[in-house]
């Protein structure tokens, strides 16, 4: 397996780094607002909705949310992103949000899809953690699992010195072959897998041509 990367802040992935980001990566997001979109489009054609949804590593619950599931319920490890997705979810949504930590807590209760974005490189035991989901399955349950691939390394770099990204703390940087591995070690088939979002930007005909 990789070795984790330094990130240019000296940060680990802690639920207290998460906690400070959860109150300071307002602008962030809001620069990266076509990133995100491509990324739900991407979910929402996987993810159908009135489904069972389980997102792990959740955030502010924008990507849950937005997928409108049955019941879903978003899990992290950091409880200053769970009182952030608590406070922007209305009452009527059948959403839950609770703080739990994916290598030491699974969840007993079957999901239509498990959701993974962009989790996997900050867990420290990453084949454990993808066994502990085996208990939120069900035999038809669907693995959603989003991650960088390599070359976004420098860019992404050179975007948090400019403010484009938050600080971003030591990761694991998977191959694609390194995650088809670690899933069928931990007893997931694997349905499909690719690669896409090369410009994650809007910029019309451009972007939906790549």
């Amino acid at each position: 397996m990789p070795q984790p990367i330094n990130a240019e802040s000296s940060d680990l992935a802690t639920p207290d780094y998460f906690d400070r980001i959860a109150e300071t990566d307002d602008r962030t997001r809001r620069i990266q607002a076509s990133f995100h979109a491509q990324i739900l489009a991407h979910h929402r054609r996987l993810i159908p909705e009135n489904s069972r949804v389980l997102e792990w590593g959740c955030g502010k619950g924008d990507l849950l949310r937005a997928l409108q599931p049955a019941r879903g319920l978003g899990l992290d490890f950091s409880p200053g992103m769970i009182a952030h997705a608590q406070r922007r979810t209305q009452a009527d949504q059948p959403v839950e949000w609770r703080v739990a930590n994916i290598e030491t807590q699974p969840i007993d209760e079957p999901f239509d899809h498990i959701v993974g974005n962009f989790l996997i490189g900050y867990l420290g035991d990453i084949q454990r953690a993808l066994e502990n989901l085996h208990s939120a399955a069900h035999p038809r349950t669907r693995l959603v699992i989003t991650s960088l691939n390599h070359l976004w390394l420098w860019p992404l770099r050179a975007a948090q010195k400019v403010g484009w990204v938050s600080p971003q703390p030591a990761s694991n940087w998977l191959t694609s072959d390194d995650l088809v591995n670690l899933l069928e070690l931990s007893g997931w088939e694997i349905v499909t897998h690719g690669t896409r979002q090369l410009l994650p930007f809007n910029v019309p005909l451009l972007t939906p041509f790549l």
